[in-house]
């Protein structure tokens, strides 16, 4: 009895060994694990800077951490402090402006060797001017404006049913479906994936893909070549909002490439508009099938791109 107990322990043990990916530090989980939530980079302010009330004509801190709370990395971050300008300032180089903006590069997100995402310290040296003589205090906001390019990744299954007549045949391995999802660790969630087939005639179809998405995070969505602008506080065109990009599609061996030339799916537009947070986008495989094959499940793999940006204040008390 010992030497069974023994032996269920051991296949229990390799049974948890098997579940986990190797590291420096030992076993750490599988990375997808992370793939989870809406959120994506972050900020919080470091206690007490700035403080709630600040004299005339002084000096004050404010500190930050940029967390990246999602799963990938992003790039080109960038964070704005804006002031109230005719009763503070914020030091740069030589000079006291009303806005400064600080970058950070590649900030990672989670992963198995950083489960709550990689983070950075930004500090602003900033002060206050003289208050009019009748006043003894007054009210002001710092505002931050957060910027950064990120994307979101979906790896799943789809079915290719050329039975457009939806026939169910005991030897059919799958049907089409919705198939639906929750996030992908990112403000932009892929929310739904539907498969279908065009009868194209002469007994041939070709299988089409619909992938909904939304923005299911706390911020606004704009055209990734444009987030700097953004942070720079230049004006945005119409067009430059709420704009994502399908990057790269991959069902089966067949693929899709923003960049590339000679691609096995088309899409009818690599730029997707949301309207009301929500878009979709509509892809099929150039080549044909006949109606007779038999139907299959086919890896999906997509990605999309995108700007991000989210803002946030604080109230600081200027007193006599």
């Amino acid at each position: 009895m010992r030497i069974k107990s023994k032996l269920l322990l051991l296949a229990v043990f390799l049974l948890a060994l098997a579940s986990c990916i190797p590291s420096d530090n030992g076993f750490v989980r599988d990375p997808d694990e992370f793939k989870t939530g809406t959120d994506g980079v972050e900020i919080e302010f470091v206690e007490n800077t700035p403080p709630s009330n600040v004299r005339e004509d002084s000096q004050f801190n404010i500190a930050l951490d940029v967390i990246n709370r999602g799963a990938y990395t992003a790039d080109n971050a960038s964070v704005n402090l804006g002031l109230e300008r005719d009763y503070m300032c914020v030091q740069s180089g030589d000079e006291c402006v009303a806005n400064v903006a600080k970058t950070i590069e590649g900030l990672r997100g989670k992963t198995p060797s950083t489960p709550t995402g990689d983070y950075e310290t930004l500090r602003f040296r900033a002060e206050t001017k003289s208050l009019d003589a009748q006043r003894t205090r007054h009210p002001s906001t710092a505002v931050l404006t957060l910027c950064y390019e990120y994307k979101t990744e979906l790896e799943s299954q789809v079915c290719i049913n050329p039975d457009t007549l939806r026939s169910e045949r005991a030897d059919t391995a799958c049907y089409e479906e919705e198939r639906t999802y929750s996030d992908q660790g990112a403000p932009i969630a892929i929310k739904k994936v539907e498969s279908r087939t065009n009868d194209i005639g002469d007994g041939t179809v070709r299988p089409k893909f619909i992938l909904h998405i939304e923005n299911s995070g706390s911020g606004r969505v704009v055209d990734k070549d444009k987030v700097t602008d953004v942070c720079e506080g230049r004006t945005l065109q119409r067009g430059d909002r709420n704009v994502v990009y399908l990057k790269e599609l991959r069902i089966g061996n067949n693929i899709y490439n923003k960049d590339g030339e000679d691609n096995d799916i088309k899409c009818r537009s690599e730029k997707i508009d949301l309207v009301n947070d929500e878009g979709r986008i509509t892809c099929e495989l150039k080549e044909g099938m006949s109606k007779e094959s038999p139907a299959y499940e086919a890896r999906i793999m997509a990605i999309f791109e995108y700007g991000y940006t989210r803002s946030y204040s604080r109230q600081i008390e200027i007193e006599k």
